[in-house]
């Protein structure tokens, strides 16, 4: 089972209504199966995308799309096995989640399902061991650190529901800004980008749980370093290795370590992998 953590966390508002690019169901045109099942989503679209072009709301154009027929997902695509994809499953709302995959099998089931935190799980067979492996670790992270994003996930919720976590003059003018257009809205958005600047955007408490958020992240980062440098290099590591050194650049946290570690163990191999794109933003 693959769980997201608040650090790879990715769902974004897509319209459902993006132009067919390509629909899959059941054609033997790739070498890659992939099949599973996602309730509650029948005569929408399971989207496809490398792990490296995945702004699909903006710029990117999703590899496939897989319509969802009864529920369930059936495609053969044609897949790179040195480089990592992300199926986008659509959730409730009109949302998406994004779940990392690894073609090193010719076959991949997934299946959408919320765990108490409404993140969505992959689930993949033992032929997969990359997906295996990405799987256990995350998962075995994710157990480590239950208990302090459950604190975390409580003071949000305590601040959503009494409405502290902006400033009020923020989120009056926030307010205005959605219902604003043209120049209007031009200018409620250089209001707002002027009230972040100053500091102006959050109360005490808002900033209390920013705080909490930034510190864990960097002790998730700690549990990284201890825990997956040691383990033999495969496509799998090289994805959650460069992970982290988004996020340890991100975060400001131990940087030349990560960047090091690259360099002495990911550099030079799985040339033309697409998770050397990814890397090469913090390099």
């Amino acid at each position: 089972v693959q769980y997201n953590t608040i650090c790879m966390r990715k769902t974004i508002q897509l319209l459902f209504a993006l132009p067919l690019l390509s629909s899959c169901s059941g054609r033997n045109d790739g070498n890659f199966h992939l099949t599973g099942t996602n309730e509650g989503a029948a005569g929408k679209y399971a989207l496809i995308v490398p792990v490296d072009k995945n702004d699909v709301l903006h710029e990117d154009k999703p590899l496939a799309r897989i319509r969802i027929r009864n529920d369930k997902i059936d495609a053969f695509l044609s897949l790179d096995s040195l480089s990592v994809y992300e199926i986008n499953v659509p959730t409730d709302l009109g949302l998406y989640t994004f779940l990392p995959f690894f073609a090193d099998s010719p076959e991949l089931y997934v299946t959408y399902s919320k765990d108490e935190r409404g993140e969505a799980r992959i689930y993949t067979s033992s032929e997969s061991p990359w997906n295996a492996f990405y799987g256990s670790y995350r998962e075995t992270k994710r157990k480590a650190f239950q208990e302090d994003w459950s604190v975390y996930d409580r003071l949000s919720d305590s601040l959503k529901r009494e409405n502290k976590y902006y400033t009020k003059e923020y989120q009056e003018l926030w307010d205005r800004h959605n219902d604003a257009s043209g120049a209007q809205l031009d200018s409620f958005t250089v209001l707002l980008r002027k009230l972040e600047m100053s500091g102006e955007k959050l109360t005490l408490e808002g900033q209390a749980r920013d705080s909490l958020a930034h510190e864990i992240s960097k002790r998730e980062l700690d549990y990284d370093r201890a825990h997956l440098c040691g383990e033999k290099p495969t496509l799998a590591t090289f994805y959650l290795v460069t992970n982290a050194m988004r996020n340890a650049l991100r975060l400001n946290h131990d940087v030349g370590f990560w960047l090091s570690h690259y360099d002495s163990v990911y550099m030079d191999i799985y040339p033309g992998s697409n998770v050397h794109h990814l890397a090469q933003e913090v390099v």
